[in-house]
């Protein structure tokens, strides 16, 4: 895991001088993302995966909702559209999750999250023409190494249940 860190830290270059405090933000998104995918698990062993995602759609509205008369804006139909697309998306993302902590534990899950960081590149390249450096690629080797190093040093679990 430190190893991951080190690229991590390498990747944002907090050294550089295009550095700043809003760099942190994925830090603390992927130390909330970690605590959100902890809590799916445990909650997933005595509910079933529509009680967890109801649980979730809760909170999140019970804390975005202190956000919103600061930053409320009257969105227009396609921009309604496309809020009720992402919020059936990631209810749909969150079901599947909790449903697959049903069948696997999180050392087999895990090393999946690490997709996130190839579709992440790939979208740049696409989306947006950002090619990352090379500091930035030898971070990201680095990140995954770690995830490689975690995995195959995981505890054997028991085989898990057949869908």
């Amino acid at each position: 895991m430190v190893l991951g860190f080190i690229g991590v830290l390498v990747i944002i270059n907090p050294a550089s001088d295009a550095f700043s405090l809003w760099m942190l933000f994925p830090l603390a998104t992927a130390l909330f993302f970690a605590l959100y995918q902890l809590l799916t698990q445990l909650a997933g062993e005595t509910d079933s995966p529509s009680v967890c995602s109801f649980y979730v759609g809760v909170f999140c509205t019970l804390i975005l909702s202190a956000i919103v008369p600061f930053y409320w804006a009257d969105p227009d139909w396609l921009q309604l559209g496309l809020l009720l697309v992402l919020g059936g998306l990631g209810l749909c993302a969150h079901f599947l999750m909790a449903k697959s902590y049903r069948y696997a534990s999180s050392s087999v899950l895990a090393p999946l999250g690490y997709l996130q960081i190839i579709f992440a590149v790939a979208y740049g390249i696409l989306l947006f023409g950002n090619y990352p450096g090379t500091a930035s690629m030898f971070g990201i080797g680095l990140v995954f190494l770690s995830g490689l190093m975690v995995y195959a040093r995981r505890q054997p679990v028991a085989p898990a249940r057949q869908l």
